[in-house]
């Protein structure tokens, strides 16, 4: 939780959020209520992307 902390207080795109631990899609959907942006991904961490995935999907 630090490290998230303070990576979103050096970039306003990152919040952190805090629910109970309930599923992904819950989580997912509390995300989706805050986001202010056009588009948004979620990646998972058993996913397989290229490092430029989100510079490809522009």
């Amino acid at each position: 939780m630090e490290i998230l902390e303070k990576y979103a207080k050096i970039d306003f795109r990152i919040y952190v959020l805090r629910q109970k631990n309930l599923y992904a899609g819950v989580a997912r959907n509390t995300g989706m209520a805050v986001v202010k942006g056009k588009y948004y991904i979620f990646l998972d961490a058993d996913d397989f992307f290229d490092k430029n995935l989100l510079f490809l999907l522009r």
